[in-house]
């Protein structure tokens, strides 16, 4: 009779999930992406170098902002170049709404916006990541990684074109942290990206439809331009080896000013012994 009992509940449990992975986009990117971050974290940078980043996600502030949990992707692209990186993403974006991300939402100050972090070292070279032999920021190898971001993985890797696929950093902006910040430690960068618009009526069938939900059938213009702000933290961590970039791009001003003040800030960086603020 109990083995009875268990195997009833299993079979409710699997029919569940199934109906959930089928009809619910939400609940479908949360059963894709969390297993696939798990396994990008096996080669992550910081796994290698032994710390942990841990940003809030969606369940922080208990409004319909970000999805419930943070996603991974570790970037092999760059380790087979001259001068070889390791580089780690983790990333969120807008909750659903009717049946999609609100990335697809022109009139949302979500569209095209995400937040997150990279971890980078360097491999081969003593030199940190982003910084310049004098110790001031390397702006242009700074930009590697969020230009490779936004172009390659996000708009390229949802169907975008590769020629209307360009991003650029038209400003660059760099502060000084005040010393009571919470991330008083840290550099910060303001920019201005031109990029695209993930907005774009539904084609084929894209792998990414998993995670995002599909795109509307029909918009008035697929991948429009848009203009991104972004916020950017950084820090060289030695005991690591690693630079670390907190971030928000998004076109509302507002939504970075309060993802800024309620997930980057919030960030908490740790190794067997040491956390950092």
């Amino acid at each position: 009779m109990i083995k009875r009992k268990r195997r009833k509940g299993m079979l409710i449990v699997i029919s569940l999930s199934l109906l959930g992975f089928f009809f619910v986009p939400s609940l479908r990117s949360e059963m894709v992406m969390r297993p696939a971050s798990f396994l990008a974290y096996r080669d992550s940078v910081m796994r290698e170098k032994g710390f942990q980043l841990v940003l809030p996600d969606g369940n922080a502030t208990g409004k319909e902002d970000w999805t419930s949990s943070m996603k991974i992707y570790h970037a092999s692209a760059f380790e087979s170049a001259e001068n070889p990186v390791s580089a780690t993403i983790l990333y969120n974006f807008a909750s659903f709404s009717k049946g999609r991300s609100r990335i697809y939402d022109s009139g949302s100050p979500f569209e095209m916006a995400y937040y997150g972090a990279y971890a980078v070292t360097r491999k081969g070279d003593t030199r940190p990541f982003g910084f310049a032999a004098s110790g001031e920021l390397d702006q242009k190898e700074l930009s590697i990684i969020p230009l490779y971001d936004l172009e390659v993985l996000v708009l390229r890797g949802l169907g975008c074109p590769r020629e209307l696929a360009k991003t650029r950093i038209d400003s660059f902006e760099e502060t000084r942290v005040d010393d009571a910040h919470p991330l008083a430690e840290w550099i910060r960068v303001d920019t201005r990206i031109e990029t695209r618009s993930l907005v774009h009526a539904a084609g084929d069938w894209n792998q990414n439809d998993l995670q995002y939900g599909p795109p509307p059938k029909e918009v008035e213009e697929s991948y429009p331009p848009l203009i991104l702000k972004g916020r950017v933290y950084l820090r060289y961590f030695p005991e690591w080896e690693s630079t670390v970039f907190l971030y928000v791009f998004a076109k509302d001003e507002a939504l970075i000013e309060e993802t800024d003040t309620l997930f980057l800030q919030q960030v908490k960086i740790y190794g067997r012994d040491l956390w950092a603020p």
